[in-house]
């Protein structure tokens, strides 16, 4: 697996995931899609691989499917490629809950949970607050590492590009399932805005210009109760293959039924329409 590495072990960053690799409990990369988080998740799962590692998976694209049964679909439908709230809110109440399963489960020292998390829009936002559960513990220790890639303007620009192309010529069938670029761009739009209301960033109009010094501040703000550390991105890392491709056995967390059933009641439960808004436009309230 270490011809699949396109990352120099021998790299600052390389250096990173691959000690992460070895020594972490759980590692979540974290940020905007578009920012690279794919691609450093695919590197640092055969780096834990090539270190004896069992991995299992948590990302947005992946866990949200069970939540996403054409039944549910009717009565929460996507809009212009955004996910309901009702089902945002839906997963993250599972998250915790099978993230502590797994934990419990798999005791284990080479199991090794690897994730993958938006934040922005409420998506996953849920392990990143400081809940009283009995999973906060162990999401505040040391054993849990969430990067941040933050790339240059440069390098962002360019990722852009490769996802509008990877969309439209799919290498791999996750890779429809990507956010499309308008979703991209209103994402950042929406850390912008956070930024704003966190006095990090001037408010301006339209589609602001990304820029990384807010988004690193912003999500700095985000994981102040998490053990993170950014990488900052000036290099492009030219992919072999698509970044869903991993040649390594992995094991994806997903949501059964009954646990679909229950979090949706959950979340009926907790909220009202009005308060289901308002949480979730408030997801940078961390």
């Amino acid at each position: 697996m270490k011809n699949n590495l396109i990352i120099p072990l021998d790299s600052d960053i390389g250096k990173q995931l691959h000690e992460a690799s070895k020594s972490q409990r759980a590692i979540f990369f974290a940020g905007l899609p578009g920012a690279g988080k794919s691609l450093f998740l695919q590197q640092l799962t055969i780096m834990a691989h090539n270190e004896g590692r069992r991995i299992h998976l948590m990302r947005w694209d992946g866990v949200r499917v069970a939540f996403e049964t054409p039944e549910l679909l009717l009565k929460y439908p996507e809009i212009n490629g955004f996910t309901d709230p009702v089902i945002r809110k839906a997963v993250g109440v599972w998250a915790r809950k099978g993230m502590a399963d797994w934990h419990n489960t798999h005791s284990n020292e080479k199991d090794l949970l690897v994730g993958e998390l938006q934040i922005v829009g409420n998506r996953l936002v849920e392990l990143v607050q400081p809940l009283n559960d009995p999973l906060e513990p162990l999401l505040r220790s040391s054993k849990v590492k969430f990067f941040v890639p933050v790339p240059s303007k440069n390098i962002r620009k360019r990722i852009e590009e490769l996802r509008t192309a990877s969309i439209a010529n799919p290498k791999h069938e996750k890779e429809t399932r990507d956010a499309p670029i308008n979703v991209v761009r209103t994402n950042w739009k929406e850390v912008y805005q956070l930024a704003v209301e966190l006095g990090i960033a001037k408010p301006c109009s339209g589609i602001p210009n990304y820029e990384p010094k807010i988004y690193e501040a912003t999500y700095s703000h985000l994981l102040q109760h998490r053990n993170f550390k950014i990488l900052g991105i000036n290099t492009m890392f030219p992919a072999k293959k698509s970044v869903y491709d991993f040649d390594i056995e992995i094991h994806d967390l997903s949501a059964n039924t009954s646990e679909v059933t229950k979090a949706f009641d959950t979340v009926e439960e907790q909220y009202t329409a009005k308060t289901l808004k308002k949480a979730v436009k408030g997801w940078g309230n961390v």
